[in-house]
């Protein structure tokens, strides 16, 4: 819970920079750009959390890795993070501001899991439904779950509707034991 409350306070100050500059979009697609990265680059992550490399090495560092491919507000802000030693938070902080952008879009992130893919019309009445019920645009992410079996769950934010077959299995088996 500290990991969240610090990256929501990191990711609020660029969130509030990006609508006095009027760059949320921007700086979210390079946010996400920079996760990308040091996600597929596990080696440069090892620098960044490395005690014994300087934040200004790391700081160097990240300006010759992702200065051409990012605004110079990208490049201060994660320079800001890895002087105050909040490199580890990254991904949180990039999840946050993503979070924050979707709130003040009225956006809702639902998570839908499925032990198979649905089907394209299926899926666009599912969506049409919970934009209906929710009063909001939503970004649907699709997880698919074998281990469900049928049905589906839907999460969204700290709301969860679970509407699997094995919840029902469950459920059936709680009442046969009575």
């Amino acid at each position: 819970m500290i990991n969240k409350s610090i990256a929501r306070r990191y990711a609020g100050g660029l969130f509030l920079l990006g609508i006095e500059k009027d760059m949320l979009e921007q700086l979210g697609n390079e946010l996400r750009l920079v996760q990308e990265t040091l996600d597929k680059e596990v080696d440069l992550t090892k620098v960044l959390e490395h005690k014994l490399i300087s934040p200004t090495e790391k700081v160097e560092l990240i300006r010759q890795v992702f200065g051409d491919s990012v605004s110079s507000e990208v490049i201060s802000f994660l320079g800001i993070i890895i002087q105050k030693n909040r490199q580890n938070y990254i991904s949180n902080i990039v999840e946050e501001f993503g979070l924050l952008v979707d709130e003040a879009q009225g956006i809702a992130g639902v998570d839908l899991l499925t032990a198979a893919p649905l089907e394209q019309d299926v899926e666009s009445k599912l969506v049409s439904q919970l934009e209906g019920l929710l009063k909001k645009k939503i970004r649907l992410r699709k997880i698919v779950n074998p281990e469900l079996l049928g049905g589906m769950v839907i999460n969204v934010g700290d709301q969860r509707i679970d509407a699997s077959l094995k919840r029902q299995l469950y459920d059936i088996r709680d009442v046969m034991r009575g």
